[in-house]
Protein backbone atom coordinates (compact mmCIF):
# COMPACT_ATOMS: atom_id res chain seq x y z
CA UNK A 1 0.00 0.00 0.00
CA UNK A 2 1.15 3.59 -0.99
CA UNK A 3 1.11 6.56 1.19
CA UNK A 4 -2.35 8.03 2.69
CA UNK A 5 -3.58 11.09 0.67
CA UNK A 6 -2.50 13.89 2.10
CA UNK A 7 -5.07 16.10 4.00
CA UNK A 8 -4.26 18.88 1.70
CA UNK A 9 -7.27 21.54 3.21
CA UNK A 10 -5.93 20.73 6.88
CA UNK A 11 -2.25 20.79 5.73
CA UNK A 12 -2.63 24.28 4.34
CA UNK A 13 -4.36 25.82 7.41
CA UNK A 14 -7.87 26.76 5.43
CA UNK A 15 -9.76 28.87 7.89
CA UNK A 16 -13.44 27.23 9.41
CA UNK A 17 -16.36 28.17 6.74
CA UNK A 18 -20.01 26.82 8.32
CA UNK A 19 -22.31 27.02 5.65
CA UNK A 20 -26.32 26.59 6.04
CA UNK A 21 -28.65 25.36 3.84
CA UNK A 22 -32.00 24.08 2.75
CA UNK A 23 -31.05 21.77 0.24
CA UNK A 24 -31.91 17.60 1.48
CA UNK A 25 -28.62 15.49 2.93
CA UNK A 26 -26.69 13.04 1.42
CA UNK A 27 -29.10 9.69 1.11
CA UNK A 28 -28.22 7.27 4.28
CA UNK A 29 -26.88 9.17 6.59
CA UNK A 30 -24.08 8.01 9.26
CA UNK A 31 -27.17 8.12 12.08
CA UNK A 32 -25.68 8.88 15.72
CA UNK A 33 -28.93 9.68 17.17
CA UNK A 34 -32.37 8.14 15.95
CA UNK A 35 -33.84 10.76 17.19
CA UNK A 36 -31.09 13.52 16.20
CA UNK A 37 -32.39 17.10 15.03
CA UNK A 38 -29.47 18.09 12.97
CA UNK A 39 -27.61 16.62 9.84
CA UNK A 40 -24.13 17.68 9.45
CA UNK A 41 -22.65 17.78 5.85
CA UNK A 42 -19.48 17.19 6.12
CA UNK A 43 -16.23 17.20 3.96
CA UNK A 44 -16.94 18.72 -0.09
CA UNK A 45 -14.33 20.09 -2.58
CA UNK A 46 -11.12 18.58 -1.69
CA UNK A 47 -12.33 15.53 0.53
CA UNK A 48 -14.44 12.76 0.75
CA UNK A 49 -18.40 14.23 1.65
CA UNK A 50 -20.88 12.51 3.99
CA UNK A 51 -24.13 12.98 6.25
CA UNK A 52 -24.48 12.63 10.18
CA UNK A 53 -27.66 12.73 11.66
CA UNK A 54 -26.89 14.37 15.06
CA UNK A 55 -28.45 15.76 18.37
CA UNK A 56 -28.06 19.59 18.47
CA UNK A 57 -27.94 19.30 22.45
CA UNK A 58 -25.23 17.23 22.32
CA UNK A 59 -22.68 19.33 20.41
CA UNK A 60 -23.74 22.36 22.11
CA UNK A 61 -22.65 20.50 25.40
CA UNK A 62 -19.49 19.83 23.92
CA UNK A 63 -17.98 22.75 22.26
CA UNK A 64 -19.13 26.26 23.09
CA UNK A 65 -18.45 27.42 19.72
CA UNK A 66 -21.38 25.02 18.09
CA UNK A 67 -23.49 26.19 21.24
CA UNK A 68 -22.80 29.87 19.87
CA UNK A 69 -23.27 28.84 16.03
CA UNK A 70 -26.85 26.79 16.74
CA UNK A 71 -27.86 28.30 19.00
CA UNK A 72 -27.39 31.62 18.13
CA UNK A 73 -28.79 34.74 16.46
CA UNK A 74 -26.85 33.05 12.92
CA UNK A 75 -27.99 31.20 9.93
CA UNK A 76 -26.83 27.84 11.24
CA UNK A 77 -29.30 27.61 14.22
CA UNK A 78 -32.80 25.96 13.28
CA UNK A 79 -34.87 27.14 10.71
CA UNK A 80 -38.26 28.59 11.82
CA UNK A 81 -39.96 27.42 9.08
CA UNK A 82 -40.22 23.38 9.77
CA UNK A 83 -37.57 22.20 7.28
CA UNK A 84 -34.72 20.19 7.96
CA UNK A 85 -31.96 21.51 10.19
CA UNK A 86 -29.13 21.13 7.74
CA UNK A 87 -25.54 22.67 8.44
CA UNK A 88 -22.57 22.06 5.82
CA UNK A 89 -19.14 22.13 7.34
CA UNK A 90 -17.00 21.70 3.82
CA UNK A 91 -13.86 22.48 5.34
CA UNK A 92 -13.94 19.84 8.40
CA UNK A 93 -12.34 16.24 7.60
CA UNK A 94 -14.98 13.02 8.15
CA UNK A 95 -12.97 10.68 9.58
CA UNK A 96 -11.97 13.07 12.43
CA UNK A 97 -15.69 13.86 12.90
CA UNK A 98 -16.76 10.48 12.62
CA UNK A 99 -14.22 9.92 15.80
CA UNK A 100 -15.52 13.18 17.64
CA UNK A 101 -19.06 12.80 16.78
CA UNK A 102 -19.14 8.98 18.15
CA UNK A 103 -17.23 10.00 21.50
CA UNK A 104 -19.86 12.97 22.13
CA UNK A 105 -22.75 10.70 21.25
CA UNK A 106 -21.42 7.72 23.44
CA UNK A 107 -21.04 5.61 20.39
CA UNK A 108 -17.56 4.00 20.87
CA UNK A 109 -17.43 1.82 18.26
CA UNK A 110 -16.22 4.34 15.99
CA UNK A 111 -13.62 5.21 18.23
CA UNK A 112 -10.41 4.02 17.80
CA UNK A 113 -9.00 2.22 21.27
CA UNK A 114 -5.31 2.32 19.54
CA UNK A 115 -3.78 5.08 17.71
CA UNK A 116 -1.66 4.30 14.40
CA UNK A 117 -2.74 6.96 12.28
CA UNK A 118 -0.93 10.09 12.52
CA UNK A 119 -3.34 12.00 9.79
CA UNK A 120 -6.54 10.80 11.76
CA UNK A 121 -4.97 12.04 15.04
CA UNK A 122 -3.91 14.91 13.67
CA UNK A 123 -6.87 15.91 11.90
CA UNK A 124 -8.75 15.32 15.06
CA UNK A 125 -7.08 17.72 16.57
CA UNK A 126 -7.48 20.25 14.04
CA UNK A 127 -11.23 20.09 14.19
CA UNK A 128 -11.37 20.03 18.03
CA UNK A 129 -9.27 22.89 18.11
CA UNK A 130 -11.40 24.41 16.16
CA UNK A 131 -14.23 24.35 18.02
CA UNK A 132 -12.67 24.70 21.25
CA UNK A 133 -13.69 21.01 22.19
CA UNK A 134 -10.36 19.25 22.94
CA UNK A 135 -11.59 18.16 26.77
CA UNK A 136 -13.78 15.40 24.81
CA UNK A 137 -10.19 13.43 23.90
CA UNK A 138 -9.12 13.42 27.64
CA UNK A 139 -10.15 10.01 28.49
CA UNK A 140 -8.25 8.73 24.89
CA UNK A 141 -5.44 11.00 25.09
CA UNK A 142 -2.62 8.82 27.44
CA UNK A 143 -3.39 5.54 25.21
CA UNK A 144 -3.05 7.71 21.34
CA UNK A 145 0.33 9.82 22.84
CA UNK A 146 1.44 6.23 23.48
CA UNK A 147 0.92 5.10 19.99
CA UNK A 148 2.00 7.76 18.41
CA UNK A 149 5.25 8.10 20.35
CA UNK A 150 5.85 4.30 19.55
CA UNK A 151 6.03 5.69 16.01
CA UNK A 152 9.13 5.99 13.24
CA UNK A 153 9.76 8.39 10.89
CA UNK A 154 6.05 10.65 11.26
CA UNK A 155 7.81 13.89 12.77
CA UNK A 156 6.03 16.34 10.47
CA UNK A 157 2.51 15.84 12.47
CA UNK A 158 3.43 14.62 15.56
CA UNK A 159 5.85 17.62 16.64
CA UNK A 160 2.27 19.66 16.30
CA UNK A 161 0.12 16.72 17.84
CA UNK A 162 2.74 16.86 21.25
CA UNK A 163 2.15 20.71 20.98
CA UNK A 164 -1.50 20.48 21.14
CA UNK A 165 -1.59 17.80 23.67
CA UNK A 166 1.13 19.41 26.07
CA UNK A 167 3.32 16.80 26.01
CA UNK A 168 6.61 18.47 26.52
CA UNK A 169 8.77 15.78 26.66
CA UNK A 170 7.88 14.24 23.54
CA UNK A 171 7.78 17.67 21.93
CA UNK A 172 11.20 18.12 23.10
CA UNK A 173 12.73 14.71 21.85
CA UNK A 174 10.69 15.83 18.39
CA UNK A 175 12.44 18.68 17.91
CA UNK A 176 15.85 17.50 18.68
CA UNK A 177 15.69 15.13 16.03
CA UNK A 178 14.29 17.50 13.22
CA UNK A 179 17.41 20.19 14.41
CA UNK A 180 20.07 16.99 13.31
CA UNK A 181 17.30 15.67 10.32
CA UNK A 182 16.00 18.39 8.32
CA UNK A 183 17.04 19.62 5.15
CA UNK A 184 15.98 23.01 2.93
CA UNK A 185 14.02 22.20 -0.29
CA UNK A 186 13.50 24.13 -3.05
CA UNK A 187 11.22 26.52 -1.88
CA UNK A 188 13.94 27.54 1.08
CA UNK A 189 11.66 25.90 3.26
CA UNK A 190 12.74 23.07 6.15
CA UNK A 191 11.53 19.52 5.05
CA UNK A 192 11.98 16.54 7.48
CA UNK A 193 14.24 13.94 5.83
CA UNK A 194 12.85 11.18 8.17
CA UNK A 195 9.30 11.70 6.89
CA UNK A 196 9.90 11.29 2.89
CA UNK A 197 10.77 14.57 2.39
CA UNK A 198 8.09 16.14 3.66
CA UNK A 199 8.31 19.94 4.29
CA UNK A 200 7.85 21.70 7.89
CA UNK A 201 7.54 24.73 6.19
CA UNK A 202 3.72 22.95 3.74
CA UNK A 203 2.14 22.92 7.55
CA UNK A 204 1.06 26.34 8.52
CA UNK A 205 -2.07 25.55 10.93
CA UNK A 206 -2.49 27.40 14.02
CA UNK A 207 -1.63 24.01 15.59
CA UNK A 208 2.09 24.66 15.13
CA UNK A 209 4.30 27.43 17.08
CA UNK A 210 4.61 30.23 15.94
CA UNK A 211 8.84 30.68 15.90
CA UNK A 212 9.40 26.57 15.53
CA UNK A 213 10.59 27.06 12.43
CA UNK A 214 12.81 29.56 12.75
CA UNK A 215 14.28 28.04 15.93
CA UNK A 216 14.88 24.54 14.10
CA UNK A 217 16.49 26.70 11.40
CA UNK A 218 18.84 28.81 13.53
CA UNK A 219 20.55 25.54 15.46
CA UNK A 220 20.39 23.91 12.64
CA UNK A 221 22.74 26.44 11.13
CA UNK A 222 24.69 26.64 14.13
CA UNK A 223 25.67 23.41 13.44
CA UNK A 224 26.16 22.77 10.29
CA UNK A 225 28.34 26.25 10.38
CA UNK A 226 30.44 24.18 12.94
CA UNK A 227 31.24 21.16 11.03
CA UNK A 228 32.14 22.91 8.13
CA UNK A 229 34.44 25.53 10.12
CA UNK A 230 36.04 21.94 11.16
CA UNK A 231 35.89 20.26 7.78
CA UNK A 232 37.56 23.77 6.41
CA UNK A 233 40.03 24.49 9.01
CA UNK A 234 41.76 21.08 8.49
CA UNK A 235 41.47 21.37 4.60
CA UNK A 236 43.30 24.79 4.82
CA UNK A 237 46.05 23.65 7.52
CA UNK A 238 47.30 21.12 4.49
CA UNK A 239 46.61 23.88 1.59
CA UNK A 240 49.20 26.35 3.52
CA UNK A 241 51.47 27.86 1.53
CA UNK A 242 54.71 26.14 2.55
CA UNK A 243 55.90 23.82 -0.39
CA UNK A 244 57.07 26.86 -2.25
CA UNK A 245 59.49 27.54 0.31
CA UNK A 246 57.79 29.92 2.66
CA UNK A 247 57.52 29.52 6.53
CA UNK A 248 54.08 27.78 7.14
CA UNK A 249 52.12 26.21 9.55
CA UNK A 250 52.25 21.71 9.58
CA UNK A 251 48.84 19.79 10.25
CA UNK A 252 50.94 16.54 10.45
CA UNK A 253 52.10 16.56 13.80
CA UNK A 254 55.73 15.51 12.73
CA UNK A 255 56.14 18.11 10.18
CA UNK A 256 55.59 15.91 7.01
CA UNK A 257 54.80 17.30 4.16
CA UNK A 258 53.51 13.79 2.86
CA UNK A 259 51.74 13.31 5.76
CA UNK A 260 49.20 16.67 5.31
CA UNK A 261 49.35 15.55 1.39
CA UNK A 262 47.74 12.20 1.25
CA UNK A 263 45.41 13.57 4.53
CA UNK A 264 44.73 16.86 2.08
CA UNK A 265 43.50 14.42 -0.92
CA UNK A 266 41.51 12.03 1.27
CA UNK A 267 39.50 14.89 3.11
CA UNK A 268 38.52 16.31 -0.15
CA UNK A 269 38.35 13.48 -2.17
CA UNK A 270 35.76 12.07 0.61
CA UNK A 271 34.08 15.00 1.58
CA UNK A 272 33.52 17.82 -1.80
CA UNK A 273 31.72 15.37 -3.66
CA UNK A 274 29.49 14.50 -1.20
CA UNK A 275 28.55 17.60 0.02
CA UNK A 276 28.15 19.74 -2.92
CA UNK A 277 26.60 17.16 -5.25
CA UNK A 278 23.94 15.93 -2.75
CA UNK A 279 21.52 18.58 -4.04
CA UNK A 280 23.24 20.07 -6.93
CA UNK A 281 20.98 22.26 -8.49
CA UNK A 282 20.70 23.82 -5.13
CA UNK A 283 23.64 24.95 -3.64
CA UNK A 284 25.39 27.65 -5.79
CA UNK A 285 29.24 28.03 -5.76
CA UNK A 286 31.30 27.79 -3.32
CA UNK A 287 32.83 31.27 -2.09
CA UNK A 288 36.54 31.52 -2.39
CA UNK A 289 38.71 31.21 0.25
CA UNK A 290 40.54 33.86 2.02
CA UNK A 291 43.53 33.65 -0.68
CA UNK A 292 42.67 33.55 -4.35
CA UNK A 293 42.11 29.82 -5.31
CA UNK A 294 43.21 28.14 -8.16
CA UNK A 295 40.28 26.65 -10.85
CA UNK A 296 41.17 23.47 -9.27
CA UNK A 297 40.62 24.02 -5.42
CA UNK A 298 37.28 25.90 -6.39
CA UNK A 299 35.94 23.24 -8.35
CA UNK A 300 36.92 20.89 -5.64
CA UNK A 301 36.79 22.34 -2.08
CA UNK A 302 33.97 21.60 0.26
CA UNK A 303 30.98 24.17 0.48
CA UNK A 304 32.31 26.95 3.24
CA UNK A 305 29.06 28.72 3.65
CA UNK A 306 26.80 27.02 5.72
CA UNK A 307 23.62 28.85 4.26
CA UNK A 308 24.16 26.53 1.03
CA UNK A 309 23.89 23.37 2.52
CA UNK A 310 20.37 21.62 1.67
CA UNK A 311 21.34 18.12 3.26
CA UNK A 312 20.61 17.50 6.95
CA UNK A 313 23.01 18.17 10.26
CA UNK A 314 23.35 14.71 10.33
CA UNK A 315 24.49 13.78 6.78
CA UNK A 316 26.57 16.42 6.95
CA UNK A 317 28.54 14.64 9.78
CA UNK A 318 28.43 11.51 8.98
CA UNK A 319 29.90 12.54 5.31
CA UNK A 320 32.83 14.29 7.77
CA UNK A 321 32.97 11.10 9.98
CA UNK A 322 33.17 8.73 7.23
CA UNK A 323 36.15 10.41 5.29
CA UNK A 324 37.93 10.60 8.18
CA UNK A 325 37.88 7.27 9.78
CA UNK A 326 38.58 6.34 5.82
CA UNK A 327 41.60 8.23 6.07
CA UNK A 328 43.23 7.01 9.17
CA UNK A 329 47.13 6.24 9.12
CA UNK A 330 49.42 3.44 10.21
CA UNK A 331 52.58 4.24 11.68
CA UNK A 332 53.85 3.08 8.12
CA UNK A 333 51.64 4.47 6.03
CA UNK A 334 54.22 7.66 5.72
CA UNK A 335 57.72 7.27 4.94
CA UNK A 336 59.72 9.62 6.78
CA UNK A 337 63.49 9.04 6.04
CA UNK A 338 65.82 6.37 7.58
CA UNK A 339 64.00 7.06 11.35
CA UNK A 340 60.16 5.93 10.05
CA UNK A 341 59.93 3.72 12.54
CA UNK A 342 60.09 6.12 15.59
CA UNK A 343 56.69 7.95 14.15
CA UNK A 344 53.46 7.15 13.97
CA UNK A 345 51.03 9.08 11.68
CA UNK A 346 47.77 8.11 13.31
CA UNK A 347 47.41 10.58 15.57
CA UNK A 348 47.92 13.49 12.71
CA UNK A 349 44.18 11.99 11.37
CA UNK A 350 41.56 14.65 12.59
CA UNK A 351 39.20 11.33 13.46
CA UNK A 352 39.59 11.75 16.82
CA UNK A 353 39.09 14.89 16.85
CA UNK A 354 36.24 15.80 14.82
CA UNK A 355 34.32 13.42 17.37
CA UNK A 356 35.18 14.93 20.93
CA UNK A 357 34.20 18.04 18.83
CA UNK A 358 31.08 16.35 17.63
CA UNK A 359 30.07 15.59 21.40
CA UNK A 360 31.05 19.40 22.40
CA UNK A 361 29.20 21.01 19.67
CA UNK A 362 26.01 18.94 19.66
CA UNK A 363 26.08 19.25 23.35
CA UNK A 364 26.17 23.02 22.99
CA UNK A 365 23.09 22.80 20.60
CA UNK A 366 21.16 20.89 23.57
CA UNK A 367 21.01 23.43 25.68
CA UNK A 368 20.60 26.04 23.49
CA UNK A 369 17.35 23.77 22.22
CA UNK A 370 16.74 23.66 26.25
CA UNK A 371 16.63 27.30 26.77
CA UNK A 372 14.76 27.94 23.79
CA UNK A 373 11.97 25.34 24.86
CA UNK A 374 11.72 26.18 28.73
CA UNK A 375 10.33 29.91 27.52
CA UNK A 376 6.96 30.42 28.34
CA UNK A 377 6.58 30.56 24.24
CA UNK A 378 6.68 26.99 24.55
CA UNK A 379 6.78 25.64 28.21
CA UNK A 380 4.23 27.69 29.09
CA UNK A 381 1.56 27.64 26.90
CA UNK A 382 1.44 23.46 26.77
CA UNK A 383 1.12 23.65 30.44
CA UNK A 384 -1.83 25.90 29.71
CA UNK A 385 -2.90 23.38 26.98
CA UNK A 386 -2.46 20.45 29.58
CA UNK A 387 -4.44 22.39 32.40
CA UNK A 388 -7.40 23.11 29.97
CA UNK A 389 -7.34 19.34 28.58
CA UNK A 390 -7.50 18.46 32.05
CA UNK A 391 -4.28 16.49 31.69
CA UNK A 392 -1.61 16.18 34.65
CA UNK A 393 1.88 18.58 34.61
CA UNK A 394 4.35 16.75 32.06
Amino acid sequence: MGPEPVDVVSLFGIPPSTLASKSEPNPDPIVLDHDGDLFLVVGGQFRKKTTFQVDASALRRASPVWKAMLFGPWKESKPQDGSKWIVKLPEDDVDALTVILGIIHNNYDSVPSDMTNVLLLWNILVVCDKYDMTRVLKPWIPSWAKNMKSLKNAHMQTIYIAWELGEEDWFASIFKDLVFNSGINRRDQLECILFGFWSLGFITTHLQPDRILDDIASIRLFLLKGLLDFLNTEIDLRLDDRKQGTSGQYACLHRNAACDDLLLGGIIRLTSKSLNDALPSLFGGVPSPPKPPTPLQDAILPPRDATKIRISVETVQSVCSTAFQHMKLHANAVQNGPRSHLFSHANCNPAERFATFVAKISSEASSKIDEILSSDDYKGRMANQRKKIGLKSS
